[in-house]
């Protein structure tokens, strides 16, 4: 599903959905909003635009010294990132919240594993590759 730049404009759309159809959420409900949305002016947001606002940082910098080192969109597999902020749900775990649950030993660890491994992923909730 993507992304709408302006949420307010998108609530408005989906509501005018509602009125003009009877039966919501529907597939034609949702592609009618999208379309209105997109007449009306509304953007939409690709992953690279979703990485730049949760600004992705390097984790083994950060935990180590809090500095934030931004990785960059191509980078994305290769090095442990996180978000450094949610932009809504969807968002995975940020690293404030990582080190809220975590030690900090254990994070640098799996920081550290995960760049040997670069085609792997990481479940940082439970500090494990998926």
């Amino acid at each position: 599903m993507l992304t709408p730049y302006d949420t307010n404009l998108y609530r408005l759309v989906h509501q005018d959905a509602a009125t003009k159809f009877k039966r919501c959420p529907s597939f034609i409900t949702d592609a009618w909003a999208m379309r209105q949305y997109s007449i009306r002016g509304g953007k939409w947001m690709s992953s690279a635009d979703r990485w730049t606002i949760e600004r992705y940082i390097h984790v083994i910098p950060f935990v180590k010294s809090g500095k934030v080192q931004t990785c960059k969109y191509e980078q994305r597999n290769d090095k442990a990132t996180m978000p450094l902020y949610r932009l809504d749900e969807k968002t995975p775990l940020t690293i404030g919240e990582c080190m809220k649950i975590h030690d900090r030993q254990h994070i640098l660890n799996m920081a550290r594993l995960k760049n040997k491994r670069k085609n792997k992923k990481v479940d940082w909730d439970k500090l494990e590759f998926y």
